[in-house]
């Protein structure tokens, strides 16, 4: 009995110890730092967690704040965090602005808690319907999900349409190089004027070449670079996406600038007053030379009648044949962005409201929504145009995925370009025309003290133009 006693005391002591044993262990699992730093924050799409980590980020970065994360040899610069109660992973790329990696797009892969939703309340076990109701019905549709791009947010979906992934990625807004950006530089500049621009050119630079109207070439006089300016006028069919081809078949080896980069934006081409725009680097002479090319469009009006410009500039640099490298230095760079922001194309650009006579309380809004129409037809964005085009025969805008579409809105451009040539104009009055549809119609007036009626419906609380008369 006495042994049995003892057995059992043992037994139980085992048991206790055992016990905790367990309970140590339990208590001694440690939340993972990232989790332990990002639950309970909103997901800003376009951005990722604002004030911690975000898609504009160093590796380093997020390292030093999340911890270290799982690796994959098979899946370079891409870090996993997924030891916690929910996973992230993160998606990086070079950046050869900086020369530095940086964090592309953030994935939240599994959330079965729903720690952590975007700013719209949006969370893994969603449905696709919800995320219509919050992001809106402009998204680009794929076999797996959803994306609304102009956002820098996408979901990936199940077959029964619920959220299983949340991807934020940065816009994709096109990245300015450093030589077309404003930068220091320290040497002498005279401004010339020629082929209807202006430029700024070292001031011991000396013409080379052969005098042409609508060619100039400068260089230094050691002959360590070359700069060439040229325009041609063009056929309105000869458009400018073939004229830039051509440019860059004959003179570029290898564009060295992203292609998400090439095609330059409303604000930078405005700087050389211009209608679109595009951009090359590359190595040239077996690497020995540094190339910069910077392709304009100019649309013009001579007498009232439509010319097309298409401008070329390309600078050629030697480099230090004792250090090479694709990379400029401070000073090239400096070199470059003091010759190529002065660029300044004459004549006018973008029109402007100088006047206005309207009094109608809604009058302001049909306003803004022409000026934006204006800036989508100076600038060529027909896609941004058709989002502010309707149909006659119903109130919606137009598909910018629909070819027919495009050629109504391309129709829309050269009309509109056409009538306010760049310049000024007036808004004169307001009616409004009650159909099947409330129509109003905004009589402006141009520079040549011609008039036209533009037809303004209303649509989803704003308002799309529909016809011109």
């Amino acid at each position: 009995m006495k042994l049995f006693r003892v057995i059992l005391i043992i037994i139980s002591i085992s048991f206790l110890s055992y016990c905790v044993s367990t309970q140590s262990i339990v208590s001694e699992k440690k939340i993972p730092q990232y989790e332990e730093v990002l639950k309970d924050h909103t997901i800003q799409q376009g951005v990722g967690f604002p004030g911690l980590v975000t898609v504009y980020d160093t590796p380093k970065e997020m390292y030093e704040l999340l911890g270290t994360p799982r690796e994959d040899m098979e899946r370079p610069f891409t870090y996993f965090y997924d030891t916690g109660a929910f996973s992230l992973t993160f998606v990086c790329e070079f950046n050869r602005k900086d020369m530095n990696f940086r964090i592309d797009q953030i994935h939240l892969d599994e959330d079965p808690q729903q720690l952590l939703l975007t700013a719209n309340g949006i969370g893994i076990g969603d449905t696709k319907d919800e995320v219509i109701d919050v992001y809106g019905p402009h998204f680009d549709a794929f076999t797996d999900g959803i994306a609304y791009w102009d956002e820098g947010i996408g979901f990936l979906l199940d077959n029964n349409d619920i959220v299983t992934k949340i991807v934020v990625y940065r816009l994709r807004k096109p990245e300015v190089p450093k030589w077309l950006e404003p930068q220091k530089y320290d040497g002498e500049l005279s401004q010339q004027e020629f082929i209807q621009m202006q430029m700024n050119i070292p001031s011991d630079w000396i013409k080379s070449g052969v005098d042409a109207e609508c060619l100039i070439e400068f260089e230094p006089p050691d002959h360590s670079a070359f700069l060439m300016a040229s325009y041609a006028i063009e056929e309105e069919n000869f458009t400018f996406d073939g004229f830039v081809q051509l440019e860059v078949a004959l003179f570029i080896e290898k564009n060295l600038i992203p292609e998400k980069d090439r095609w330059l934006e409303p604000d930078i081409l405005m700087t050389f007053n211009a209608n679109r725009g595009f951009i090359a680097q590359s190595l040239i002479n077996e690497g020995t030379r540094r190339s910069y090319m910077l392709i304009l469009e100019k649309e013009r009006y001579p007498q009232g009648l439509f010319e097309n410009y298409y401008y070329s500039f390309s600078l050629d640099i030697d480099q230090d044949t004792l250090n090479f490298s694709i990379e400029p230095d401070e000073n090239e760079v400096g070199l470059v962005s003091a010759i190529f922001r002065s660029i300044q194309l004459d004549d006018p650009l973008l029109p402007s409201l100088e006047e206005n006579d309207i009094t109608a309380p809604y009058s302001e809004a049909i306003l803004i929504t022409l000026q934006n129409i204006i800036d989508a037809c100076v600038f060529k964005q027909l896609d941004v145009l058709c989002t502010n085009l309707s149909y006659k025969s119903l109130p919606a805008p137009l598909d910018p995925t629909n070819e027919e579409d495009l050629e109504m809105a391309e129709s829309y451009r050269r009309q509109i370009n056409n009538f306010f040539q760049g310049r000024h104009y007036k808004a004169i009055s307001l009616l409004t025309d009650d159909e099947e549809y409330t129509w109003f119609g905004l009589e402006i007036m141009n520079h040549n003290n011609e008039k036209a009626i533009f037809g303004f419906v209303e649509y989803d609380q704003e308002y799309l133009l529909g016809d011109i008369d």
